[in-house]
């Protein structure tokens, strides 16, 4: 509704149309989803989430389904001005037109994934410009518009891979881009073409759900650390300061996270670096409390007991961290992800029936 009402804005201001718009949203709702489970569907989890609970769907604020292609061809076959969609996958847009003007689907698919990020396949990477996507019948080619970039065999390959967790390809609504068959060339000096992917369409039609849920007010607390015995026993100081925060917060709910950057603030317990070569870390302090006044307290007191730790046999009452600001930051609302799961139709059509499809005349006022 708020883009609607951008583009009613702009025909105003700019003195454009009539313009035909298509407005294509989804019908689902909790009720929805609370229906499903008491007729025993089963909503599986993706990345290691367990079947959608009841109480999955309580505790998410908001959540939105992922449209494929068909929705959207249905509405081009209206040939309105302008489209909006709710959530699909971000392919989806541009294989829809593509398909719609009758290329196959290995191509159009892959089209759409090259094209998602604008000028991200170029190289060098520059954000908010454009590139120019032509589809053939056996192939696709990407031109970089920005007189400083070019699209090159490799900087197309690697992003064919952006933001996949596999080199083989990425899993849209309706199935999955085989991408680890894809050739590449240099066509001039702004051009690279693509060929030899490959969609597989999912036997069942697959509608995949996110959603997230409101889980308090978040605060955070930036401490610097360069003492090596600080650094050596920064394990036990962190057990140390989250006994005695809870020691003092007794029956107080909250959550505390301690990110050390320059140990493994990445990776996590992945990171593959030996503790010995760190000289200095980042430790961020963050706190999840019901109350945004209590987050911030209780992050601003954690990063106070880094100065006077007792587990340090070294000389010296406090000073041994950096406080990097006397406040904690307020960082806003968290959320947390609560959904990520997949709902099984019995055919795309089935599926497609869940995202309605309006229209309206948009005219300057």
């Amino acid at each position: 509704d708020q883009y609607a009402q951008i583009v009613r804005d702009l025909a105003t201001e700019h003195r454009l149309g009539p313009l035909k718009l298509g407005l294509i949203k989804h019908d689902m709702t909790r009720g929805y989803l609370r229906g499903l489970l008491r007729k025993g569907t089963t909503i599986r989890g993706l990345d290691g989430f367990t079947l959608l609970q009841r109480r999955d769907i309580e505790r998410t604020t908001h959540f939105v389904p992922v449209m494929g292609v068909e929705p959207i061809m249905e509405a081009l076959t209206e040939e309105p001005d302008v489209i909006i969609t709710s959530r699909t996958s971000d392919c989806c847009p541009f294989a829809a037109f593509a398909m719609h003007h009758g290329y196959n689907a290995d191509l159009a698919y892959f089209w759409g994934k090259v094209l998602e990020c604008g000028s991200f396949v170029a190289y060098p990477k520059l954000v908010n410009h454009s590139v120019l996507g032509t589809i053939y019948d056996d192939r696709i080619a990407v031109t970089a518009i920005h007189d400083e970039q070019r699209v090159t065999p490799l900087s197309l390959r690697k992003h064919a891979a952006y933001e996949r967790s596999s080199f083989k390809g990425e899993a849209v609504a309706g199935g999955f881009i085989h991408i680890d068959g894809m050739e590449a060339e240099e066509v001039d000096e702004k051009t690279s073409a693509a060929w030899g992917s490959r969609f597989e369409p999912s036997p069942t039609f697959n509608v995949k759900l996110e959603g997230a849920g409101y889980v308090g007010h978040k605060a955070e607390y930036l401490v610097g650390i360069r003492s090596q015995s600080f650094i050596q026993k920064l394990d036990d100081v962190i057990s140390f300061t989250r006994q005695e925060l809870s020691n003092s917060y007794k029956g107080v709910p909250y959550e505390l996270y301690f990110s050390r950057y320059g140990i493994d603030g990445v990776l996590g317990a992945r990171e593959p670096q030996k503790r010995d070569q760190i000289h200095e870390v980042g430790l961020l302090i963050e706190v999840i409390a019901a109350k945004k006044e209590l987050a911030m307290e209780i992050a601003k007191l954690a990063g106070r007991l880094l100065l006077f730790t007792p587990v340090l046999s070294e000389r010296g009452s406090a000073g041994r961290v950096q406080l990097r600001n006397e406040e904690a930051s307020y960082y806003g609302k968290a959320y947390e992800w609560t959904m990520n799961h997949i709902i099984e139709f019995a055919s795309a059509q089935d599926a497609a029936a869940h995202f309605p499809i309006t229209y309206e005349t948009v005219k300057p006022i």
